[in-house]
C-alpha cells in the first residue's frame, strides 16, 4: 500500500468514527424532543404542490418566525430547548472540517499545506449544512437527480451525509429554510418577467434575456442550478455571474469542475462566469458590475435586452459598516428599471424581522421598492423581494 493510499485510509476511518459517534450523541441528546416537535409539525401536500406559492405584497405583522416554516412546507427544526448542544455540534463540526477535507484543496492543514482564511471554513459548513437537504427526500430544496451540493464535498466523506435521518434538524433546518425560500422567489420572479403583469414591457421590447447576479455565493450551487434544472426554472436563465472573493471564487471554480461535466461545460462556454472581488470595495465592485451590463437595455428596439436578478443571501450582514447600502444603490444605478432584489439578509439598522415598513423605507431610499417581505428566525432575519424603482412605469 503507498502512503497516499495509507493516509486516504487513514482520514476515511477517522471521518467514519468521529462522525458515527457525533451522530449517536446528538441523536440521544435530540431524540425526546424532535419527538415532541414532530407531533406538532405537519408537512403539506408532496414536493409538486409546494410549488404554487404566491409570494406577492404579503404583510408579517401578525407572521410569527414558525409560520414561514409552515409556509415554505419545511419541516419545523428539532430540539429547540437544547442550544448549548447545537452550538457545540456546529463547533465540532468546524473542528472536523480538516478532518472532511484533508485531501482536498480547501482544507490542507492536516497534509502540512497553508492554513485556508477562516471564511473557507464558514463556507465549507453551510455548504456541508445545504448537503443534508440537498438528499433528503421529504426536502423542498431536494436536488435528485443531479446532487450538485453533495457532489461538491469529497468523496471519500460526503457518504457520511447518507444517514440524513439520523441528524437532528438544527442548524441545516434554518438554512434549508434560506435556499427554498429563494428557489421559489427566483422562480417567481422569473414567472413574472415572461408573464403579462409587467405592464406593457413584454408587448414594447419582446421577451426579456434574463441574468443572475450572485452576491457573495460562497460555495452555494445555485448558478449550476438556475441553469440546469428545467423542471424548476424551465431553462430560461441565460447567464449567471458569481461575485466573491478571490480565493473562494478560485476554490469553488475547482470544486465545480470537479462536481461533474455539465458544470465544467458552463464554465468553459461563460454560461457561468466567478468573478473574485473584495466586495467591500466599492469602486472595483462599480466597475466589475458595469462590466457585465455590456448588454443591459438602453433601447426598447433592441431585442437583445436583459432582466438582471440580483441574490444575496448571508452575506451583506458581514460587509462593513455602511458597505451594504452603497452596495445596493450601485446594482440598483447598474441595471436600472430592468432588475430585481431578491435577498434573505440581515439589513444594517432593522432590529426586528417583522419590521415590515422599516425595510420598505430603507430598501426604497436605496432605489429598491419592496414587493414581499418575509419573517424568518436566526440571523439572516430579513427575508423578501425587492424591484428597483420605475419598474411599474
Amino acid at each position: 500500500m503507498t502512503t497516499q493510499s495509507r493516509v486516504h485510509a487513514l482520514f476515511y476511518s477517522l471521518s467514519l468514527l468521529l462522525a458515527t459517534s457525533t451522530i449517536f450523541i446528538q441523536r440521544v441528546w435530540a431524540s425526546d424532543t424532535e419527538q415532541k416537535i414532530e407531533k406538532r409539525t405537519q408537512i403539506i401536500g408532496d414536493n409538486n404542490a409546494k410549488e404554487g406559492l404566491n409570494f406577492t405584497n404579503i404583510s408579517v405583522e401578525k407572521e410569527t418566525e414558525k409560520d414561514i416554516y409552515k409556509v415554505l412546507n419545511v419541516r419545523y427544526p428539532s430540539g429547540s430547548p437544547m442550544v448549548r448542544f447545537k452550538r457545540w455540534s456546529w463547533k465540532l463540526h468546524g473542528h472536523l472540517l480538516p478532518i472532511l477535507h484533508g485531501l482536498h484543496h480547501c482544507c490542507a492543514l492536516v497534509t502540512g499545506g497553508p492554513p485556508p482564511p477562516a471564511d473557507v471554513y464558514v463556507n465549507l459548513r453551510v455548504l456541508w449544512n445545504k448537503a443534508l437537504a440537498s438528499i433528503d427526500v421529504q426536502s423542498p430544496a431536494y436536488e435528485g437527480p443531479h446532487f450538485w451540493t453533495y457532489r461538491m464535498l469529497p468523496i471519500y466523506s460526503r457518504w457520511i451525509l447518507n444517514f440524513v435521518p439520523f441528524f437532528p434538524r438544527w442548524y441545516h433546518a434554518n438554512i434549508e429554510l434560506r435556499t427554498v425560500y429563494l428557489n421559489r422567489a427566483i422562480k417567481n420572479e422569473i414567472q413574472w418577467i415572461h408573464s403579462d403583469k409587467n405592464g406593457s414591457r413584454n408587448r414594447t421590447c419582446g421577451k426579456f434575456k434574463i441574468r443572475v447576479v450572485i452576491l457573495g455565493g460562497g460555495y452555494d450551487t445555485r448558478s449550476v442550478r438556475v441553469l440546469t434544472d428545467s423542471t424548476y426554472y424551465q431553462s430560461n436563465v441565460d447567464k449567471v455571474y458569481e461575485l466573491d472573493l478571490p480565493h473562494v471564487m478560485k476554490s469553488k471554480a475547482t470544486l465545480l469542475l470537479k462536481s461533474a461535466s455539465s458544470a465544467k461545460e458552463l464554465l468553459q462556454n461563460k454560461s457561468i462566469e466567478l468573478i473574485g472581488v473584495d466586495l467591500n470595495d466599492i469602486q472595483h465592485v462599480r466597475t466589475v458590475l458595469s462590466n457585465t451590463n455590456t448588454k443591459q437595455v438602453k433601447d426598447c428596439q433592441d431585442t437583445d435586452n436583459w432582466y438582471t436578478i440580483v441574490v444575496s443571501e448571508a452575506f451583506l450582514m458581514y460587509l462593513d459598516s455602511g458597505r451594504s447600502e452603497k452596495l445596493l444603490q450601485i446594482c440598483g444605478e447598474t441595471f436600472g428599471k430592468y432588475s430585481s432584489f431578491v435577498f434573505v439578509d440581515r439589513f444594517e439598522g432593522i432590529k426586528e424581522n417583522t419590521e415590515t415598513e422599516a425595510g420598505r423605507r430603507w430598501l426604497l431610499n436605496l432605489g429598491w421598492d419592496l414587493t414581499e417581505w418575509r419573517a424568518k428566525p436566526g440571523a439572516t432575519r430579513h427575508m423578501g423581494i425587492a424591484r428597483c424603482v420605475g419598474w411599474n412605469e
